[in-house]
């Protein structure tokens, strides 16, 4: 009798087994279906909207910094985006308030310091999650992409190419141009997609006519 409750029990956690693998492996064909969508859906929109732009034409839009008003630069490491109020501030702005908060630190210990150089809010990195959620409500671009690379990373959440995917999708179309280059490396190493040299450069040419030029394919 034993035996016989042992060999059930076996057999059920062995049925149940198999129909959560089948339900897992129906949610992520549906899950990459929709993705495939999403991403030729894309596609198709940011070559007809881009399709009379010469790919080598002069850069006559950019972002401005709103401290100094300056365009930013084309390359993104000289920016910083703030997750507190959603602007990206160039290194150099960050770099003059770094120092001014360094010499109020000399003259006034108990001075409130680490705040943002824009907005004068305290940076806060373990509530950087919390603030960019709040930020992809109001659609700002810069809080997708910045959240992708927490997804991509495993940085203060769990770690996933495919939600890192959809951000970037999510941040293509309300506008970033380097938006398409990232989602041209997915398709570059086959992460998440099926690989395609094709497509991916496809997304980079896109990318480079939007306005961003650093598309480098290996």
């Amino acid at each position: 009798m034993k035996k016989e409750r042992e060999c059930i029990t076996s057999h059920s956690l062995s049925i149940i087994s198999s129909v959560v693998l089948i339900a897992y492996q129906v949610n992520k064909k549906m899950v990459s279906l929709e993705l495939e969508a999403r991403l030729d859906n894309l596609l198709s929109t940011a070559q007809t909207e881009t399709a009379d732009i010469d790919i080598f034409a002069p850069i006559t839009e950019r972002e401005e910094c709103p401290i100094c008003l300056i365009p930013l630069p084309i390359q993104d490491y000289e920016a910083a985006f703030s997750t507190c109020c959603g602007k990206h501030i160039c290194n150099g702005c960050a770099y003059k308030h770094a120092l001014a908060e360094k010499e109020k630190a000399y003259d006034d210990p108990d001075k409130r310091l680490g705040l943002c150089a824009f907005c004068r809010q305290p940076y806060a990195p373990k509530d950087s999650i919390k603030r960019l959620r709040k930020l992809m409500k109001k659609n700002i671009p810069g809080a997708f992409m910045s959240m992708a690379i927490h997804y991509q990373s495993g940085d203060g959440v769990l770690q996933s190419y495919t939600r890192s995917l959809e951000m970037y999708i999510s941040a293509a179309e309300i506008g970033h141009a380097n938006a398409y280059t990232n989602i041209g490396t997915f398709y570059e190493a086959g992460l998440v997609v099926e690989q395609s040299v094709n497509k991916a450069v496809e997304f980079y040419e896109i990318a480079a006519k939007k306005g961003y030029v650093l598309n480098i394919l290996k």
